[in-house]
């Protein structure tokens, strides 16, 4: 999350078929190695998910499984993916950081199940979609996840200037395209210039 301040965003949830997941109270805690995923050409940081705790992500029927908790302490976000029949959690360079964690290592995660709808918007994102109907239409059609990819775009901005210019690159987009998907999205905004 950015240096911000929470006052400067807002958490937004949309309704579709996964509101029946809710979000979960009980908190799950697990002492897993911190392991290498080769997928394809790719290497992967991630930690797997014990096979008795994988058994209630089945329950929920979904391939990825928003989660918030702490590992070694130290805040934590992501999703859980199913993937060889094993669900396992991607740990990103900054997070190994600030768990002070490497390859090998074995780590206390402590997690529960987040509200798979809610999508964390910058306020100034908001106010520039609520400032128009074409605007507001467009992000309402978006799906959550490339709600939560546009969010994520503005609040991963480094300056000010970076986040409004950002915005500006989402209002087009809803100005010059009638649908906007994923692939829309990457096309658009991700380009090398």
């Amino acid at each position: 999350m950015s240096a911000r301040s929470s006052s400067q965003e807002q958490k937004t949830t949309s309704s579709s078929p996964l509101d029946t997941i809710k979000k979960m109270k009980e908190y799950f805690r697990f002492r897993g190695e911190i392991v290498d995923l080769p997928i394809g050409r790719y290497h992967y940081t991630v930690i797997y998910l014990p096979e008795k705790i994988a058994q209630e992500m089945v329950s929920i029927g979904k391939p990825k499984v928003r989660m918030e908790g702490e590992l070694n302490g130290e805040p934590l976000t992501g999703a859980w993916q199913l993937s060889r029949g094993k669900w396992f959690l991607m740990l990103s360079k900054s997070v190994l950081k600030n768990a002070e964690l490497i390859l090998g290592d074995t780590a206390q995660l402590e997690f529960r199940v987040s509200d798979q709808n809610e999508v964390v918007t910058p306020l100034e994102l908001l106010e520039a979609i609520q400032s128009n109907r074409r605007y507001k239409v467009a992000w309402e059609k978006l799906t959550v996840g490339n709600r939560r990819a546009l969010a994520h775009r503005v609040l991963s901005a480094k300056t000010e200037s970076t986040r409004l210019r950002r915005i500006q690159e989402i209002l087009r987009l809803f100005t010059e395209n009638k649908i906007i998907t994923t692939q829309t999205i990457r096309e658009k905004l991700t380009r090398k210039r």
